[in-house]
């Protein structure tokens, strides 16, 4: 079928001779006679140019409409029995993405686990009496420890330009105390299902990374340098709640490869059936042994045997819980 806008009637057929050419320009005559003489005929083929321009826009805008420029149509609603992430969004959940993602984030951790076990555990860091920060009028600015004051600086800071917004996985410690952005925000980056805004899981993160993790990672007493530990942790949970939280685009990513494979389950919200499809033994012992071999690099500052158990006792499983969390909503 030969498209209407190739076949339109403003166009000259192919018999047509083509107009003649516009005099030329005798150089012995006055130049301002000669542009005078030919303006009619410039002026009569400019007008019949933007006739044929305007009805062959018009023959192109029928023609699409008519169906033989086609775009891609719009998936209708009555095809999706719940929610769907944009279209553009897919390939953020595909295999390769996902892959690369979790590898990266990895690299992360191991990377800031060496920089906080080149210090000591300064438990003055944590100590609420050890370092009152006063403002310059005597008030207490803030009270707390002085851990506790670059942790909520921190984040205080990257909420106001829109941080934990425009990432999938970056969930903020201290959600109720953060203000709303300032940075304007024209759309959502995270492509996931709305219930993914209140997962949040980053208060048992900290607790066990300080209680059961870091008491294992670093020497005891102080070196001295509180408020370069204090960073480090701050960079350290930031970096394991990424890697915990990034489960809900891992769940989002197996729901759309197999939705049949989790419906059953998560109609019915049964949490063992979800966690026992979600775990696959063969590669949580593959993510282990990746991340032990990358913390071999710095194995005389990072024990990587410990770094193996943080992700089989902490970041696996509580990965996992979150997959699970957000399974549970997803039919929403």
């Amino acid at each position: 079928m030969v498209p209407r806008s190739l076949n339109s009637t403003s166009l000259p057929d192919a018999d047509t001779p083509p107009p003649p050419p516009p005099p030329p320009i005798d150089p012995n005559d006055d130049a301002e006679e000669q542009l005078s003489a030919e303006a009619p005929d410039l002026a009569a083929r400019l007008e019949a140019l933007e006739l044929a321009a305007s009805e062959r826009a018009a023959d192109l805008s029928s023609s699409s409409r008519a169906g033989v420029i086609l775009e891609e149509p719009a998936e209708p609603s009555s095809s999706k029995p719940w929610w769907s992430p944009p279209r553009g969004w897919r390939v953020a959940f595909s295999t390769a993405t996902i892959s690369d993602t979790l590898e990266r984030l990895d690299d992360s951790i191991v990377l800031r686990l060496r920089g906080r076990a080149l210090h000591c555990f300064n438990n003055e860091a944590y100590d609420l009496q050890c370092y009152p920060i006063i403002h310059s009028n005597g008030q207490y600015l803030f009270k707390g420890s002085l851990f506790q004051y670059l942790f909520f600086e921190d984040e205080k800071l990257h909420a106001e330009i829109a941080r934990y917004k425009f990432s999938s996985y970056e969930t903020p410690f201290l959600p109720s105390l953060l203000m709303e952005p300032i940075t304007r925000i024209p759309w959502s980056l995270q492509g996931l299902h709305p219930a993914a805004e209140s997962i949040n899981i980053n208060e048992r993160v900290l607790i066990r990374y300080f209680y059961e993790f870091l008491p294992m990672l670093v020497n005891e007493g102080s070196d001295g340098q509180p408020v370069s530990s204090s960073q480090c942790d701050v960079k350290i949970l930031q970096a394991l709640s990424n890697r915990i939280h990034y489960g809900k685009s891992v769940a989002e990513s197996k729901f759309l490869e197999e939705p049949e494979k989790y419906t059953s389950a998560i109609r019915e919200q049964d949490n063992d059936n979800l966690m026992e499809t979600l775990t696959n033994p063969d590669a949580e012992e593959e993510v282990i042994t990746r991340v032990k071999n990358k913390a071999m690099v710095y194995r005389q500052e990072v024990d990587p045997e410990l770094v193996g158990e943080l992700y089989d006792k902490l970041v696996i499983p509580m990965t996992k819980e979150v997959q699970v969390q957000y399974l549970l909503r997803r039919l929403d």
